[in-house]
């Protein structure tokens, strides 16, 4: 409030938002990890990756219809998903790195 912004914007939209995003970059950090635990990289194992951290959040806010004072939106799926991809990156990202180590 003491920096002009409306509070009530900033508590339910950002940090909520933020929250999704977050939970769901570590969500795409374990399912790669999980799919791909020996670093293929392969298109059947991608592709699985992206299935399943597709179907999640879909899912997740599917279910969010049925629940009374909720409501499921697209943009919430679309914010899932970007931080599952993030997380997806990060995760090749810090095996190249760690590869890269042992090699040299």
């Amino acid at each position: 409030h003491g920096v002009g912004l409306p509070y009530e914007w900033v508590t339910n939209f950002v940090v909520r938002k933020c929250a999704h995003f977050t939970e769901y970059m570590v969500l795409g950090i374990l399912a790669t990890h999980a799919f791909d635990f020996e670093g293929r990289r392969t298109f059947d194992v991608l592709l699985s990756t992206a299935v399943f951290l597709l179907l999640i959040p879909s899912i997740d806010e599917t279910i969010q219809l049925f629940v009374p004072g909720r409501a499921g939106m697209i943009t919430d799926v679309m914010i899932d998903c970007c931080g599952a991809a993030t997380g997806v990156v990060l995760r090749y990202l810090l095996r190249l790195l760690i590869c890269a180590k042992k090699a040299a």
